[in-house]
């Protein structure tokens, strides 16, 4: 099978080893009730208006050159749903804790969450958290559920993509996973930082420009 017999880093990189594993082995398993349109975000069947995403966030290091985790999990989720053409209003969380992990450090992911709550605009309706042994986990890990609701004219979707479309890129590609990347080596910076912001203001702004938008993605 295109996947192999053992799972590696790359499946959840959110590549093409990702797409194998996802096409190969997951979707099939899950069967014919499973959604396979892979996009950030996907319209919930009853209310396509309503758009649904969720993520898993195990950054390493927790805390890197214009971030941490926290602030991730909350903004990472909400520019799934902005890269759909919605926007973000709620969220649940769910936050799996090493034993062991300093609890100075659980709160300093904590209120860099709630600074990214206010900032995107969402409102947390729901929770839940576990504790592992240590040497089980590696520190904290936060999955995050969100839901928004559409303000694109028109779903969007790679599969809207035309030929002579124009692309346009809002930042340097590859910042914030150089600034992940600096910090887990060591590394010294030298003023680079990771560029998570929320995208929403971006999305809706083109869309009250009536820029006719067919994908977006969120390089983060």
């Amino acid at each position: 099978m295109p996947h192999g017999d053992r799972i590696v880093l790359a499946h959840g990189g959110g590549g093409r080893k990702t797409s194998e594993l996802l096409r190969s082995l997951i979707l099939p398993l899950l069967g014919e009730r499973a959604v396979p349109a892979l996009n950030d975000a996907e319209p919930l069947p009853s209310h396509p208006e309503l758009y649904v995403t969720t993520d898993a966030y195990t950054v390493k290091p927790a805390f890197f050159p214009g971030g941490d985790a926290g602030r991730l999990a909350v903004i990472g989720t909400a520019n799934d749903l902005a890269v759909a053409g919605a926007r973000p209003l709620w969220l649940a969380m769910s936050l799996i804790i090493e034993e062991g992990v300093p609890v100075a450090d659980l709160e300093k992911l904590l209120r860099s969450a709630g600074a990214a709550l206010a900032e995107t605009d969402l409102t947390l309706l729901a929770g839940d958290t576990k504790t592992v042994e240590k040497g089980a986990g590696d520190g904290v890990y936060i999955t995050t559920t969100g839901i928004g609701r559409r303000i694109a004219p028109s779903p969007l979707s790679i599969k809207e993509i035309r030929t002579g479309d124009e692309l346009v890129i809002s930042g340097p590609p590859g910042r914030h996973g150089a600034a992940v990347l600096a910090a887990r080596l060591g590394m010294r910076t030298d003023g680079l930082s990771s560029d998570l912001a929320p995208l929403f203001p971006l999305i809706q702004a083109a869309v009250d420009a009536s820029i006719p938008l067919r994908c977006a993605r969120d390089l983060t």
